[in-house]
């Protein structure tokens, strides 16, 4: 069922638990696997999106201050959605974007 443009897509977050991936040389093919979805939210236009990772940076901090994280749309195949995620080529708006607050 494809996304007419502008109409709200649900959108998920998985662990990835292999942080052995380079940002330069990641394909769609060599791209690691995730676990299942822990969070779940919808994306409407230029609307963002939480998740909260906190028990995942602090896990991620203990061990080796990596975490790798798959944001998709869990219901739509590749070419059916029309939610795209830029990378640090692109566009800083498009850029999805970790926000850290800390309590004093």
């Amino acid at each position: 069922m494809p996304v007419r443009m502008g109409e709200p897509v649900m959108t998920a977050a998985a662990f990835v638990p292999n942080n052995l991936w380079g940002e330069t040389t990641l394909t769609w093919d060599t791209k690691p696997l995730s676990g299942p979805a822990f969070a779940f939210g919808t994306v409407a236009e230029t609307e963002p999106v939480e998740f909260d990772v906190t028990c995942l940076v602090q896990e991620a901090l203990a061990g080796d201050k990596k975490l790798s994280l798959r944001i998709f749309a869990p219901n739509y195949k590749r070419v059916q959605c029309d939610v795209e995620y830029g990378s640090r080529k692109g566009n800083d708006e498009t850029r999805p974007q970790l926000l850290v607050t800390t309590l004093p």
